[in-house]
């Protein structure tokens, strides 16, 4: 079946409803680790509304699915943590094994995608690390709740 395209601000309304679902069946964070934050956020985007609204360095392919943007921590007043360990860069041998899930759930449209990740890793993952581990770990449970909370599957169903 091929998703229709839709107006920008529908597809914008779709991945907010679709995130707010998300977030709600994330992981919790456990009140006896010492965390900063209160839960976490999984934030995925739409390619081409994306590329529509930031500068891409290449087009998305022409068949579209949600791609992972990352996993934020986040605290209940709207704030989050963030750079928790910015010396904590991204080792590619620790998540080498992940490289062509990561590629495709999970690239850049602006970058690099070895600059996105070190970016999301630096920024959101060293403070998650406490819950979900360090990097390899970090990246497979990203990876999984993505695949797990499946995005597509709804519009899909919603389309018919």
């Amino acid at each position: 079946m091929q998703l229709i395209m839709a107006p920008t601000w529908m597809l914008s309304a779709l991945v907010l409803f679709a995130t707010v679902l998300a977030t709600s069946a994330t992981l919790q964070a456990d009140t006896n680790l010492n965390t900063d934050f209160d839960y976490f956020y999984l934030v995925r985007q739409w390619p081409a509304t994306f590329c529509n609204d930031h500068y891409c360095t290449h087009r998305p392919p022409k068949k579209y699915a949600f791609t992972v943007h990352g996993l934020w921590p986040q605290r209940r007043d709207g704030t989050w943590p963030e750079f928790c360990d910015a010396a904590s860069n991204l080792n590619i041998d620790d998540i080498e094994d992940l490289l062509p899930e990561l590629e495709q759930a999970w690239p850049s449209w602006s970058s690099a995608d070895m600059v996105f990740w070190n970016h999301e890793w630096t920024r959101h993952g060293t403070c998650a690390e406490a819950i979900v581990g360090h990097q390899h770990a970090f990246f497979q449970t990203v990876l999984s709740l993505h695949s797990k909370l499946d995005i597509q599957v709804h519009i899909y169903r919603w389309q018919q």
